[in-house]
């Protein structure tokens, strides 16, 4: 299996045990993109809300998502992503799927305004977390099948985090699943059911997307502008030129100055993180 990740400045594919290969701004590493095209991946220059490095990938269409085909009869999945809510109407929306070869979907998250649901196969009814509109949320999510003796031994977990909140907005726990014949062969992210409505112009944004096998990809280093894991004085002296100049993509931080987590670097994320500087609050923490 590989792990895709939407970093830098590229939507990249770095393979489980490879070197990573990257395009600037480009979705090509996706195996299908379904009315997604290359106008969907870009920078704050022009209006896109990136997580982290340069680019983001604007979803804000039904039907419009992108695909992972690496996945290999996976028995055990692990992904993190980066989801900027925006600000929706319209019912539930999937905006995650893992899907076994059948096309049975193994894990479901969707999104509703308000609410983000986790769906397991054999799992009975969603667990939800509440978000607020117009943040970034990180959801790690690992998933493994059970053995057929005893019968319920599958597991699934998640956990959200973001809106500029060192506390997690909450967790999902499926214990105990009669899953030991199901496997992953592909993840999809975007809209593929439900009709959204997005208010004022906004649009759905993923970034950092990351799977693998075994290994959690764990949250990046909210704060860490120069992308050395650690938030200081160097992180400001780094967000300076993006904030005077947002206009420019030459001076995009390659690391994750949006401390705020609402989709935008401005002197408010500075101000927000000097106290997290004056306390050397470690990455785990924030």
């Amino acid at each position: 299996m590989t792990h895709k990740i939407l970093f830098g400045s590229a939507l990249a594919i770095a393979m489980a045990f490879g070197a990573n290969v990257a395009s600037a701004c480009s979705v090509d590493a996706w195996s299908v993109r379904n009315n997604v095209t290359a106008a969907d991946a870009g920078d704050p220059s022009t209006g896109f809300k990136r997580y982290s490095g340069r680019c983001g990938l604007r979803v804000n269409a039904a039907n419009k998502f992108v695909q992972d085909n690496t996945p290999n009869n996976e028995t055990s999945y692990r992904a993190r992503f980066y989801f900027f809510t925006a600000d929706v109407s319209g019912g539930e929306i999937d905006i995650f799927q893992a899907k076994a070869q059948g096309g049975t979907n193994i894990i479901r998250v969707t999104h509703d305004g308000s609410l983000l649901r986790f769906y397991v196969n054999t799992g009975g009814a969603a667990q939800q977390v509440t978000v607020q509109d117009n943040k970034y949320y990180a959801i790690e999510m690992a998933w493994a099948a059970g053995t057929t003796s005893p019968a319920t031994t599958g597991t699934f977990t998640a956990t959200v985090k973001g809106a500029g909140s060192a506390a997690a907005a909450g967790t999902a726990n499926f214990t105990g699943l009669a899953n030991a014949a199901d496997s992953i062969t592909d993840a999809r992210l975007g809209v593929m059911n439900g009709t959204p409505t997005f208010a004022g112009g906004s649009s759905y944004f993923f970034d950092e997307f990351d799977s693998r096998r075994t290994t959690d990809p764990g949250r990046l280093c909210r704060g860490d502008a120069d992308n050395n894991n650690a938030v200081n004085v160097f992180d400001i002296g780094a967000m300076v030129p993006e904030i005077q100049q947002p206009a420019n993509p030459a001076v995009l931080t390659q690391g994750q100055p949006d401390f705020d987590e609402n989709g935008s670097v401005n002197v408010f994320d500075v101000g927000a993180m000097v106290p997290a500087i004056q306390a050397n609050t470690q990455c785990s923490a924030l």
